[in-house]
C-alpha cells in the first residue's frame, strides 16, 4: 500500500469524530494504521485464478497475514483462505501447470521457498538453503529456479557467508575497514556482502543445491537499494540467466553504468549484453517465443533521475532499437503482452501512474488506463489485471480489457473499514512553473467542507 496519497488526504480530512457512530467520520491517522494491506498478488497462467497476500489488522491494531485465492472465471466468487500460519506469506507465483503456488515464508526461522498445493493439504518447504532467501523467480518450464541471496563474494559456498554472517552479529569491535566505496548507504553501513544469484533445480525434492552464477561478483545483483527480481530474468529455453548489474570496478560509486549480463544456469563467464550505452539498462523482459527481448535504458551517463527509454532486441538478428523514442514519459515496468509484438507499459503521467500500451514495431502508443497509480499484474489475451491505489483508495485489484473498456472490479479488502471514512472531495490542478512547463498538483477539500462557510481544521 502506498501510504503517502492516504496521509496527503488524512491532512486535509479533519480528525475529528463524528458523534453517530454509524455515520462515516473524517479520516484519522487511527484508521489509516488500521486499514488492511494487500501484497504479493499473481495471476495464473490461464488467466482463471487470482492469489493475493493479505494483512488483516483488528480493532486493537493486532495484524495478521494470509494468502487468499480467487477464481477469477465465476463473478460471485468469494475469496479462500488459503494459509493460516504465523508470520507473512510473500513473492507469491504460480508453478507452470497452475495447480500448486510457490511463496516466501519465514516459518522455520529463515526466509525459505514453499510449495502449496491448491487442490487441498499443507505447504511443502521447497528449500533448506543456510541463508535467506530475498527473493526468486521461476523459469518458463518450472523446472528451475533462481534465487537473489545475499553472501560474501569471496567465498565459494553458503556455509561459508552463513559463518562470516554468524561472526559478524557476534563481533564486539566496530571498526571497519573498507577498500573502496560505497561504505554506507543512508543509515546503513556496508557489511562487504553483496546480493548474487543462484541457480537450482526444481524436481519434486527440497532444493539443497544451489550455483552461484554471479561466483565472485563484488556489486549487487538486484541492485540496491530499490530493485527486485524485475532485473533478473531466464531466457525463455532456459539455458541462461539475464540480469542487470554494475560492472565490477573501483569507481562505482560515482557511475549509473549498470549493464545487462547473460550467463549460463551452470554458471561460468557473463556476457556483457550492452556495452554500448553507459548509461542504466534495467528490467530485461522476453517474450514467450524468445525472439525479442524488451528493456529499460537510460542514455544519460551519471544520472540516477534520466528519462527511461523502451528498448528492443531481436535476439535472432542482434538489432536493437528505440520503441516510441518521441513519447516523453518514463516507464516504469513492461510487460509483453501474448501476440509477443504488444508491450503493456506503467509510467508516470501527470500525476498518476497510468497504463499504456506500445506497438513495438510502429512506436505508436496509447494509454489504457490513467486513473491513480496503477501496478501492472497481468496480461492475457484480452485482459489486463492491475492493482490501482488513489487518494481515497488504499488498494484493490482490478481487470480491464486490452482496449481500456469494461473495468471490473476484484476485490475490495477494505470494504467494511472504508464505509466508516469521509474523506474530502479532491481535485487536480496545473499551474506554471520553471521554464514556464506544466506542473501538477491536487487540493483536497476537507471532509467538513461546506460550500460558503469557512472551514477550519482541528489543530
Amino acid at each position: 500500500m502506498k501510504i503517502a496519497p492516504l496521509l496527503l488526504a488524512l491532512g486535509a480530512a479533519g480528525l475529528t469524530l463524528s458523534a453517530h457512530a454509524a455515520d462515516p467520520t473524517p479520516f484519522t491517522v487511527q484508521q489509516l494504521l488500521k486499514l488492511n494491506k494487500m501484497h504479493s498478488a499473481t495471476v495464473s497462467h490461464d488467466g482463471t485464478k487470482l492469489v493475493y497476500g493479505l494483512k488483516t489488522v483488528n480493532d486493537k491494531g493486532e495484524g495478521s497475514s494470509d494468502l487468499y485465492l480467487l477464481d477469477l472465471t465465476d463473478t460471485k466468487a468469494k475469496p479462500l483462505q488459503l494459509t493460516s500460519a504465523a508470520g507473512t506469506e510473500h513473492d507469491v507465483s504460480f508453478a507452470t501447470d497452475d495447480k500448486s503456488i510457490y511463496f516466501l515464508a519465514s516459518r522455520n526461522g529463515s526466509s525459505q521457498l514453499f510449495q502449496l498445493p491448491l487442490t487441498g493439504g499443507e505447504a511443502v518447504q521447497a528449500s533448506d538453503l543456510p541463508l535467506d532467501i530475498d527473493g526468486y523467480k521461476l523459469s518458463n518450464d518450472g523446472k528451475q529456479v533462481v534465487l537473489s541471496m545475499r553472501v560474501f563474494p569471496e567465498c565459494k559456498d553458503l556455509a561459508c557467508s552463513k559463518t562470516k554472517f554468524t561472526a559478524e552479529s557476534e563481533r564486539k569491535s566496530t571498526g571497519r575497514e573498507y577498500k573502496q566505496l560505497m561504505v554506507r548507504h543512508w543509515d546503513t553501513w556496508g557489511d562487504h556482502a553483496r546480493n548474487h544469484l543462484f541457480v537450482g533445480a526444481l524436481n519434486g525434492e527440497k532444493l539443497t543445491q544451489v550455483v552461484d552464477v554471479t561466483q565472485g561478483l563484488d556489486t549487487e545483483t538486484p541492485p540496491k537499494p530499490f530493485s527486485g527480481m524485475e532485473e533478473v530474468t531466464f531466457t525463455p529455453d532456459g539455458k541462461f540467466i539475464v540480469y542487470s548489474a554494475k560492472a565490477p570496478s573501483k569507481d562505482q560509486a560515482w557511475t549509473t553504468n549498470y549493464d545487462l549480463w547473460q550467463v549460463p544456469v551452470t554458471g561460468g563467464v557473463a556476457t556483457n549484453l550492452t556495452p554500448d550505452n553507459l548509461a542504466w539498462d534495467a528490467q530485461p523482459t522476453f517474450s514467450s517465443d524468445g525472439r525479442y527481448m524488451a528493456y529499460l535504458a537510460m542514455k544519460k551517463p551519471g544520472f540516477e533521475a534520466d528519462r527511461y527509454g523502451i528498448m528492443l532486441r531481436d535476439t535472432s538478428t542482434g538489432q536493437t532499437k528505440e520503441v516510441a523514442p518521441l513519447w516523453d514519459r518514463s516507464p516504469s515496468s513492461l510487460m509483453f503482452a501474448p501476440d509477443n509484438r504488444t508491450l503493456y507499459v506503467t509510467a508516470q503521467d501527470l500525476g498518476q501512474v497510468s497504463i499504456f500500451q506500445v506497438n513495438t514495431q510502429f512506436g505508436d502508443v496509447r494509454s489504457v488506463y490513467s486513473d491513480g497509480t496503477n501496478s501492472l499484474l497481468a496480461v492475457t489475451n484480452d485482459e489486463l489485471i492491475f492493482d490501482n491505489k488513489t487518494l481515497v483508495e488504499p488498494g484493490d485489484l482490478y481487470s480491464i480489457t486490452t482496449d481500456g473498456e469494461g473495468l471490473k472490479r476484484l476485490t475490495e479488502v477494505n470494504k467494511d473499514k472504508l464505509a466508516e471514512i469521509k474523506f474530502g472531495k479532491f481535485e487536480q490542478f496545473s499551474f506554471k512553473g520553471w521554464n514556464n512547463e506544466d506542473v501538477y498538483g491536487y487540493w483536497i477539500k476537507p471532509a467538513n467542507f461546506q460550500e460558503g462557510k469557512n472551514t477550519r481544521l482541528p489543530t
